[in-house]
């Protein structure tokens, strides 16, 4: 942190050279070129609002089919081949910047760009840091953000990675892996846009985890608490732990444990949010033994099972007793979920919500 501070602080100007990363400037064909290959990303690829959304397993089998010596070149050649082609079917500002780690497409001038992929590379370190043995990349390409400059663009291009009809809770950012991983956020500030990276940088790192959704966020929301100026006050935690105690019942917390209640809009959502980061909270105080409770956790019993063969806890009587809640069975009860259990929600929590529902 103290290098990310120094490097902020002897920032560029906006006319001086990018430091930390260069402007890409690929064409924006959707051809990937490596070595004396070429594969045609845009053929057959899919759009959402005038967007493209290349179909990676196509992609995948090409890379499969290549000499193993450039299979790492040639994904990180699709990668700049796609986020160009995206950035000129935007339009307008919208431009790349490329560092030795990350790819970012943005507005930003060159020096908020300098600036948002340093703090990248330092939140990739952190949480994995952070996370210890837990945290595995992906793949091994660069780390991408597609910073959309305004609400608008933001939800045309993940409105491709939900049903056409339905009623879903808003974000401001969030990681999506449709075969190449990457994270969608729409422009703030520095300060703002911190929390959003280290949220989803934490999901990318245990995306390869099979663990439930309220496991999954809480160690999101923890991870970003724990590395930015994320968080909400005593009072507005105090406010919410009333807000907990009039909604969850032995019926409604199973929307919990499945998964479900992360996609619903309004506070529902909010709620799992927040009860998912204070199970995190208590659960990992004893870290080594946390570690291996997240290693064995398997969403198909929400981590019952795991919580009592490493942890010694029922699940379901620790959020009774947080909650003050009234007899009956709050465990997590797979038989009585209606829709298959999800692994994560749609969502981040943005800055600040936790105080307005307070």
């Amino acid at each position: 942190m103290i290098d990310f501070l120094k490097r902020l602080l002897q920032a560029p100007r906006d006319d001086e050279h990018d430091e930390v990363g260069v402007l890409l400037r690929h064409p924006g064909d959707g051809i990937v070129r490596v070595a004396d290959e070429t594969f045609d990303l845009a053929s057959l690829a899919d759009r959402t609002e005038q967007l493209p959304h290349p179909r990676w397993s196509r992609a995948h089998r090409w890379l499969a089919s290549l000499p193993e010596a450039i299979r790492r070149d040639a994904w990180i050649a699709c990668e700049r081949a796609w986020v160009s082609w995206l950035r000129d079917a935007l339009g307008g500002a919208y431009a790349v910047h490329e560092s030795e780690h990350a790819l970012l497409l943005t507005t930003q001038r060159a020096r908020q760009a300098s600036l948002t992929l340093a703090f990248i590379e330092d939140a990739k370190q952190r949480v994995s840091e952070l996370l210890e043995e837990l945290a595995q990349p992906p793949d091994s390409g660069k780390e991408i953000l597609l910073l959309f400059h305004d609400a608008e663009a933001y939800y045309r291009y993940i409105s491709h990675f939900y049903p056409s009809e339905g009623q879903f809770a808003a974000s401001s950012g969030m990681h999506l892996d449709d075969g190449c991983s990457h994270f969608a956020a729409w422009e703030h500030d520095l300060r703002g846009l911190e929390p959003v990276i280290a949220h989803e940088m934490a999901h990318n790192l245990v995306g390869h985890l099979p663990i439930p959704a309220w496991l999954n966020e809480g160690m999101a929301v923890n991870a970003e608490e724990r590395l930015t100026s994320a968080g909400s006050d005593y009072w507005s935690l105090r406010a919410l732990e009333q807000k907990h105690r009039g909604f969850w019942s032995p019926q409604t917390i199973q929307w919990f444990w499945s998964g479900h209640a992360y996609a619903q809009a309004g506070e529902t959502s909010w709620l799992a949010y927040d009860l998912g980061r204070v199970l995190v909270s208590a659960l990992s105080r004893d870290w080594p033994a946390f570690k291996r409770f997240v290693a064995r956790a398997h969403f198909d019993d929400a981590g019952a099972s795991a919580a009592r063969s490493e942890l010694e806890v029922e699940l379901g009587e620790m959020v009774r007793a947080y909650v003050d809640g009234e007899p009956g069975e709050w465990s997590p009860r797979p038989g009585a979920w209606s829709d298959a259990p999800l692994r994560r929600g749609r969502l981040r929590w943005r800055s600040g919500t936790r105080s307005d529902m307070a």
